[in-house]
């Protein structure tokens, strides 16, 4: 059992006994244990963790039905409250104890669906913090120097007498000549594993000095590869989105440079003072920098064709813990009909689309949600 999970209950003000607390970890460690689905069955509990409309009624039952058989007394109806509790503790459970790279995945989703914390507060906020350390710790490890292991000197694959096996090989003595032959195998087995992991470490390491590569290259040059123009020349409301998405699309390796929100903090900044003519000293500069935008007017201000472009790939199922990426999609369908955009965008993500958001926290969730949109697309192939 977790050392915290009485205490999420409490905080949860949720009262149980001793007893019910045991069973209901026995109920999570059961729910987690299951291998079959495992990135689906946690975004769906990343549903009901935050209550959101599109959970699925089937999985929801089934999770019921996990607790119900640790304890007979464990309610079927009207427990929406300790499902939400109890959901919180299964991903916690989920993120420390499954491998790599499903429990970043989950990390990256549970944080991704908080909306930079903008979205109604969790009965366990302990989980999005517990997501976001493994996330930065992923990446500080991902990215730490020495991570080739490697060897001042070759060491030497065999000391067999070569002389002596070929004469036992020449004189028809196979049975002497087994034992150093199947010593020799192994040890060329165990040098070629080292070889494959070797090289498995080089190209990631490749990898991963490209992609530093590509976003240094795409920082310095300050232009924007969607739209073809200078990022000065592009209104900062607009701007957070398209530099939230373009250094998304450069990530080939998730989750993706420790520094990404200063990266891109750092870009706006220097967008607004380039555009410095209409304000009068820095400080206001860095003011402006940081004044909330509504995520509707953002949205509705970015071009058509862009936002088209940018919600192409995004799997349906999932659209709602995509939030800006679905903000999106329902923008470009906008008829003359009196359910605006907006409408359908509360009750499908229930979220407000007026939400106020500072230009560099929607820059960091519209590139958050680039990443995920990778995992879930490679998911569903």
């Amino acid at each position: 059992m977790h050392r915290l999970f009485a205490d999420w209950y409490r905080e949860a003000s949720v009262t149980i006994n001793p007893s019910q607390l045991e069973q209901r970890w026995a109920g999570i460690e059961e729910f987690a244990s299951q291998k079959k689905n495992r990135l689906t069955r946690a975004l769906q509990l990343i549903r009901i963790f935050y209550s959101m409309p599109g959970r699925s009624m089937e999985l929801t039952e089934e999770y019921r039905d996990c607790y119900k058989k640790h304890d007979p007394s464990f309610p079927m109806r009207d427990n929406e409250f300790e499902l939400q509790v109890l959901a919180g503790a299964t991903l916690i459970h989920m993120i420390e104890s499954w491998p790599d790279p499903t429990a970043l995945h989950v990390a990256l989703s549970l944080t991704c669906c908080s909306v930079q914390g903008l979205r109604p507060s969790p009965p366990i906020p302990d989980a999005i913090a517990i997501a976001k350390e493994l996330i930065a710790a992923r990446s500080l490890k991902l990215r730490s120097r020495g991570r080739l292991s490697s060897r001042s000197d070759p060491r030497p694959i065999s000391s067999i007498d070569f002389g002596e096996l070929q004469t036992n090989l020449e004189q028809g003595s196979l049975p002497t000549a087994a034992a150093p032959l199947v010593k020799l195998l192994q040890e060329f087995v165990s040098v070629a594993g080292e070889i494959v992991k070797s090289l498995r470490e080089s190209a990631l390491v490749a990898q991963l000095q490209q992609e530093e590569i590509d976003i240094l290259w795409w920082v310095f040059s300050a232009w924007s590869k969607d739209l073809n123009e200078p990022f000065l020349g592009v209104g900062l409301p607009v701007l957070s989105l398209v530099v939230g998405k373009e250094l998304g699309d450069l990530i080939t390796v998730l989750p993706g440079p420790f520094g990404a929100r200063a990266i891109i903090s750092h870009i706006l900044t220097d967008a607004v003072v380039a555009r410095a003519s209409k304000v009068p000293a820095a400080q206001n500069v860095a003011e402006s920098h940081r004044a909330p935008l509504i995520m509707k007017k953002a949205i509705d201000a970015a071009p058509p064709e862009w936002r088209r472009r940018a919600y192409e790939l995004i799997p349906e199922a999932f659209q709602d813990m995509l939030p800006v990426h679905l903000a999106f999609r329902l923008s470009g369908q906008e008829t003359s009909q009196a359910r605006t955009w907006a409408q359908r965008f509360s009750k499908m993500a229930a979220l407000r689309p007026s939400l106020k958001i500072e230009p560099t926290e929607l820059a960091f969730q519209c590139y958050q949600e680039r990443l995920l949109i990778g995992v879930l697309v490679s998911m569903q192939a």
